[in-house]
């Protein structure tokens, strides 16, 4: 198979069997042994010797055991069993069934203490829908990282399971054949005595012989078995099927003291601590009635009085039915761990009471205290292995992230962050940052069970030994999600008064001019009043004449021109401060408004308005009907002599990026209005300037008006977030085009 890009990082996956495929196909990030890119180079070569060898082979990887297999082990694995759940779970939760019978096996290779072998060894799977007796020969053997330290667990050997029956068929022996030494005897003297179907005293003689061995080989097996428990720093017991403990190590004696005789006396519950006894018998009974695995946090006495935390875990033996036929069970010491989250609990009641006192402080204000000791209540206190396996886990972790212990105990921190934090291996990189510097601290997205996503303030803490080397992590969240939604609304907050001091300061600018021109332009009209008025005053005392009457002419069209001017400055200043009520409104309804209160001028100049119908869009409409009474009114005063205004007004829904124009978003729809006449026009280069205010293109004599009213216009359109663009030539009429955005 051939590979490109990213892929060609997964060569050492290639090859055309099932569990290639399967391999390739899994998602390795929610696994112990993470994303397939990140995979050590060990993990890469030991995997691909795997799928491509024909002999039957097993790899249990790391200290989690992560299971990988290849086609050759396939069959081993039977119809309607492990396979292909199996792949890429811990040995442990995979072989429940047998796991106390080869966790010593493992664990002799992965402490460096050699290899195992074992020949035609009685080892009982589930598979095929039930238990089975299988018998294999095997050896478990040393895998090492690029380092040369022991990484994992390689299983090779085949299952002689059809061999030994044969066996059996062959002897009619009811006992167990221990090896192919054996049989290969009981052929020897078969033959010897006169062939098959012959019998003779030798045979039978034979099959006590058999037995016997049979029964030394157990004897040998359970002498080895006490011989590695009692080896073993954790308890070591077993109980029948009824949940009575018939065995306990050397280990289990030495620690409390107790005689074989005592126990039996008194039974083992004696040495539970008063406040857990009740609950640790509720819980061994719920298991032996229901067969599931039996664990439990409880304190044991030891020999001088004192108690300490045990982790203890049992699980059910069962036969080919399905019927337990015994319990095989450890507890191991964590008080140590007990300890250390205890302190971490007592630092975080001191830090609290610190934190309280400085509130009460700063203020006594009832509502920030609650806020504050809501605060203080979301920490989550962890104890991590030197590999980032959570070991221990308070109350603070359990509401904060969702997971009960017996979830998360056992499992990689890393499941709290985001795929694409694992992926960039940021969990990695603060425990090295932690184990190199002391500490490592760190802000960011965290991840709950059910999915839901929660800002947390982490600390990451080295645990040293006493000779200093790493032996674990404390792990401190803090739940910062309220603060961080209030700091990221303060943000916008203030995003949003930078926008507002930015219109303000532009509205000042706007006022400034406006107040310029109230202390200038409209003083002109108000002079000429005086100083007509004071002509008539003092040269005509007479009634008026033909002079009298003009002056008054001058002064009333001079006031005339100060009320309009006054009236268009006001409307100006009033686009900018009304309440922007938007409402989806009919355009038609508007034009129809505004050709009524036009009919007059209409009439007279005998102007056609020709309209194919226009948009239904949110507008504010008195503002609307301003901007269209001013651009139809323009159309009208600035008609060509002697020709009848034509003005066409149409409009058109454009989707979003289908105008040619820098200045529309690209994923904004728009209602577009064209309004076009056969009017005088004005030159193009003054396509911009005719919005500005107060600009005029045409003397006061030709055409009336005070220059604000495409000012307005454009007012209105940039009310609505729209855009105007004037085009036209001179003596060719003029053509507004404005777009307003349909959705708000």
């Amino acid at each position: 198979m051939n590979f490109s890009g990213v892929d060609r990082q997964l060569e050492f996956l290639a090859g055309e069997g099932e569990m290639a495929r399967l391999t390739r196909a899994k998602d390795w990030s929610k696994t112990f042994v993470g994303d397939v890119e990140l995979w050590p180079p060990g993990l890469r070569i030991t995997v691909s010797i795997i799928l491509n060898s024909r002999f039957p082979m097993f790899l249990c990887w790391g200290h989690e055991h992560v299971c990988f297999y290849n086609d050759a082990f396939r069959p081993v694995l039977g119809i309607n069993g492990k396979h292909p759940y199996i792949l890429g779970m811990r040995a442990e939760e995979a072989w429940p069934e047998v796991w106390a019978t080869i966790c010593p096996f493992i664990q002799q290779v992965m402490e460096g203490r050699g290899a195992t072998w074992a020949d035609d060894h009685l080892i009982p799977v589930y598979r095929n829908g039930q238990m089975e007796d299988a018998y294999w020969t095997f050896s478990f053997s040393q895998v090492n990282d690029e380092s040369g330290k022991v990484a994992a667990v390689l299983l090779t050997g085949r299952e002689t399971t059809d061999k030994i029956a044969a066996y059996k068929k062959l002897s009619g022996c009811k006992g167990e054949i221990s090896n192919a030494g054996e049989l290969a005897t009981w052929e020897l003297n078969l033959e010897t005595n006169g062939g098959p179907g012959k019998p003779i005293k030798r045979i039978a003689a034979k099959e006590i012989t058999e037995q016997k061995k049979y029964q030394e080989n157990l004897q040998e097996t359970e002498q080895k078995f006490r011989l590695l428990a009692d080896l073993m720093p954790q308890f070591i017991w077993t109980g029948d099927s009824e949940g009575k403990l018939n065995y306990f190590n050397e280990t289990f004696y030495q620690y409390t003291g107790l005689t074989r005789a005592q126990i039996e006396k008194d039974g083992w519950l004696q040495i539970i601590h008063p406040d857990e006894k009740e609950e640790n018998n509720v819980q061994w009974m719920r298991s032996i009635q229901t067969g599931e695995d039996f664990l439990f946090e409880h304190r044991f006495r030891s020999a001088n009085g004192g108690y300490r935390w045990q982790l203890s875990r049992a699980i059910p033996q069962k036969d080919s039915t399905g019927k337990i036929q015994m319990w095989v069970g450890a507890s191991t010491n964590i008080e140590d761990q007990k300890t250390f989250t205890r302190k971490l609990e007592e630092l975080v009641q001191e830090r609290t009471k610190e934190l309280k006192q400085l509130n009460e402080a700063l203020t006594k204000s009832e509502e920030r205290y609650h806020l504050m000791v809501e605060e203080v209540q979301d920490y989550a206190i962890l104890y991590l292995n030197k590999n980032g396996i959570v070991e221990n886990w308070n109350k603070g972790a359990e509401k904060i992230k969702g997971y009960t212990s017996r979830e998360i105990i056992g499992k990689s921190f890393s499941v709290f962050y985001s795929p694409s934090d694992q992926k960039e291996g940021l969990p990695g990189r603060l425990l090295d940052i932690a184990a190199r510097e002391g500490k490592a601290s760190q802000e960011g997205w965290r991840i709950r069970k059910d999915g839901t996503a929660f800002w947390a303030s982490v600390v990451i803490t080295a645990v040293h030994d006493e000779d200093n080397n790493v032996i674990g992590f404390s792990k401190v969240t803090h739940d910062l999600t309220l603060k961080k939604q209030a700091d990221d609304q303060l943000k916008r907050t203030a995003n949003e008064l930078e926008v507002k001091n930015i219109e303000l300061q532009l509205m000042n600018t706007e006022l400034q001019s406006f107040a310029y021109v109230s202390s200038h332009d409209l003083q002109e009209p108000l002079r000429k009043i005086q100083v007509f008025a004071t002509m008539i005053t003092q040269d005509e005392t007479e009634p008026l004449s033909g002079k009298a009457k003009d002056y008054l002419g001058r002064i009333q069209n001079a006031a005339s021109r100060m009320q309009t001017l006054i009236n268009d400055l006001l409307t100006y200043s009033r686009t900018n401060i009304t309440e922007r009520n938007f409402e989806k409104t009919d355009l038609n309804k508007i034009l129809d408004d505004v050709k009524g209160e036009l009919k007059e001028e209409i009439q007279q100049k005998n102007a056609i308005i020709e309209s194919d119908g226009l948009c239904e869009v949110p507008v504010i409409p008195f503002q609307f009907q301003q901007l269209l009474m001013n651009l139809v009114g323009n159309a009208l005063k600035f008609a060509k002599p002697n020709t009848a205004p034509l003005i066409s007004i149409n409009a058109s829904n454009e989707s979003p990026g289908s105008l040619d124009n820098p200045s529309l978003k690209k994923d904004t729809a728009y209602c577009h209005v064209s309004i076009s006449d056969n009017g005088i026009g004005f030159e193009p280069r003054y396509s911009d300037r005719i919005f500005e205010v107060f600009q005029r293109l045409h003397g006061k004599a030709e055409y009336k008006g005070t220059g604000i009213g495409l000012a307005i216009v454009k007012k209105i359109v940039e009310n609505h977030n729209g855009v105007i663009k004037a085009t036209g030539a001179l003596n060719q009429g003029a053509t507004f085009d404005i777009y307003l955005p349909i959705e708000r």
